[in-house]
């Protein structure tokens, strides 16, 4: 494994450090119809973890027009492989056929932005909120979607996203459902080892088909699924920033997409569900399973105490922690 490695970093897999303030350069420029978003670490959070991320990063490839996917990988954990790293393994055994963007927030960043925020002493270690305001800030798309790695799109669903990017749409769009939970991703065949892209390809069209044949979800899982276009969240300034909550965020998140877009409105639309790979939510966050119980359990219910505050906080323009130097790998088909 580790030759293999070095083998896909030889080959040069672009890495670059992204400068303060460098997601500027194109901001005014579209180079792609859709930045899919999302955040992510090599901790098995859930379980089998990298076996979703390779499901979600599949299913999502299938687009035909300009994408790229930007997956930011927030506080990797010590002595494990990064996920840049294994993507570029996946890719070099069977190419993707759009670029995927790693933008890694390392553990120093991690703790600037906490210190910023006077919260350094937050028991969080992974901020999914925050690492998808990263997202939107270095995304080229002229639409993005906030999502988030264990979800699987259907054939039907990415059919319909591709129908509405190409258009004029100035509201945020989501599914009716938002969310449809499927069997934990160990009922499915792994895709993991796959070489034969037919093979891949079978696979996918037959978690389509259950897909199809499953009935309701979830209406307001608001983070698994948002589409808007970019200069909308850029001027709404994301996500709120507060390192000592993990929850609520999409609520505040929408209500300053409103107040900065006032002739923006939610439209539920059938045909955007996405489908959520069941697994267990124990130790959201990167906090520490052996921790004081109660703030475990707590957590895991999504108690208000532990999300963001009301009023949300506002952020000031070094929101996405675009003040730092954050490392970009692009993995590219070979």
């Amino acid at each position: 494994m580790r030759f293999i490695l070095y083998i896909c970093i030889a080959l040069g897999n672009l890495s670059s450090l992204v400068g303060a303030n460098s997601y500027t350069e194109n901001c005014d420029k579209d180079f792609y119809k859709l930045s899919i978003i999302c955040s992510g670490r090599n901790d098995d959070y859930g379980g089998n973890f990298l076996n979703r991320l390779e499901y979600f990063l599949r299913s999502v490839d299938r687009l035909t027009i300009p994408v790229e996917i930007i997956l930011v990988e927030w506080n990797p954990i010590q002595n494990q492989l990064k996920l840049s790293d294994i993507i570029k393994i996946w890719n070099e055994r069977l190419n993707y056929k759009n670029p995927i963007v790693v933008i890694e927030v390392s553990k120093e960043n991690h703790d600037k932005f906490c210190s910023y925020y006077n919260q350094g002493d937050t028991r969080y270690t992974f901020h999914e909120y925050a690492a998808k305001n990263v997202g939107f800030r270095h995304a080229k798309g002229k639409y993005i979607i906030q999502t988030n790695p264990d979800n699987f799109y259907c054939r039907k669903t990415l059919d319909h996203i591709e129908e509405i990017v190409c258009t004029e749409m100035d509201d945020i769009i989501i599914g009716e459902p938002v969310r449809t939970d499927i069997n934990n991703v160990t009922y499915y065949q792994c895709l993991i080892d796959l070489t034969s892209s037919k093979e891949l390809e079978n696979c996918l069209k037959r978690l389509d088909g259950n897909c199809a044949r499953i009935q309701g979800g979830h209406r307001t899982g608001y983070g698994d699924f948002m589409l808007f276009k970019r200069e909308k969240v850029l001027k709404a300034k994301g996500f709120p920033e507060f390192p000592y909550g993990i929850h609520h965020f999409e609520q505040p998140f929408i209500d300053a997409f409103f107040r900065t877009n006032p002739k923006s409105q939610i439209k539920r639309l059938d045909g955007f569900t996405v489908y959520h790979f069941d697994h267990s939510r124990w130790g959201g966050g990167g906090i520490n399973t052996s921790s004081d119980p109660h703030f475990l359990s707590q957590s895991q219910g999504k108690h208000p105490s532990l999300g963001c505050p009301n009023p949300a906080p506002i952020n000031d323009e070094n929101w996405g922690l675009v003040n730092l130097n954050l490392k970009k790998t692009v993995i590219k088909s070979t």
